[in-house]
């Protein structure tokens, strides 16, 4: 997760990366939560400091909060500096061949269909952005389109079948482990198997025998029928002032 993060975080203008005061942290030159956060695990005083300042600075600024004894002390001293819980992530991890074992068979009819050129990255990063943050501003999802498309190990996917366009996914491979993000089936297809199908699909890309996610809790359950299980839970936060 911290390393397809700062990836993706990097694409932006002027954006640097630090690290100490338990904080990994992106700060850059654009507006923009994705190029703007940090993850925190353990945190001092001079890291919440830093903290705080890019939070003032970029007004933008996200954070998460890692799985730890101290999680409950990192949460509280940076509601102080400013920052406000707004959702959980859950992080799943899985053998590979534990999932293939439990998902169904391809389908002879579908297809999995790289996404290249920055061009068409970007248009199919807005696609999948849309549905997940479906309230979002036309300027959060561009801004997030462009980093994630000029991002190099992020891989994009369209998934068909039949040749009609059933939704996609991203995978960041790092070594051992394939890390899957931004899995989306069309809502009007959803409901019908084809999510387990396009996951098949996304593992077939890299044989890494590790895989992990992020997921909101509520796809919790689907995830674990494939054999997926919880490592713990990410605290976002934004910051608020």
């Amino acid at each position: 997760m911290i390393e397809a993060y700062l990836e993706l975080g990097l694409q932006a203008r002027g954006a640097k990366r630090t690290v100490g005061d338990g904080l990994v942290m992106c700060c850059s030159e654009d507006r923009h939560p994705s190029s703007n956060f940090f993850f925190a695990c353990r945190t001092n005083g001079n890291g919440v400091l830093r903290a705080e300042e890019a939070g003032r600075r970029s007004g933008v600024a996200s954070g998460f909060i890692l799985p730890s004894d101290d999680f409950a002390a990192d949460l509280e001293v940076f509601q102080r500096a400013g920052f406000a819980s707004t959702n959980d992530l859950m992080i799943m991890a899985a053998n590979r061949q534990d999932v293939l074992n439990k998902l169904p068979s391809p389908e002879s009819d579908t297809s999995l269909e790289t996404v290249e050129g920055l061009r068409f990255r970007q248009e199919w990063v807005l696609h999948l952005a849309g549905q997940f943050f479906s309230g979002a501003d036309r300027g959060f999802l561009e801004g997030l389109a462009r980093v994630t498309a000029a991002a190099p190990n992020a891989k994009l996917y369209r998934f068909e079948k039949a040749g009609r366009i059933l939704g996609g996914g991203m995978t960041f491979p790092t070594p051992g482990n394939l890390g899957l993000y931004n899995i989306a089936i069309n809502l009007r297809d959803r409901g019908m198997g084809h999510g387990q199908h396009l996951v098949r699909a996304l593992i077939g890309t890299n044989g890494s025998p590790s895989l992990t996610l992020q997921c909101n809790p509520g796809l919790v359950g689907w995830y674990e029928q494939m054999g997926f299980e919880v490592l713990g839970a990410v605290r976002v936060l934004r910051y608020v002032g």
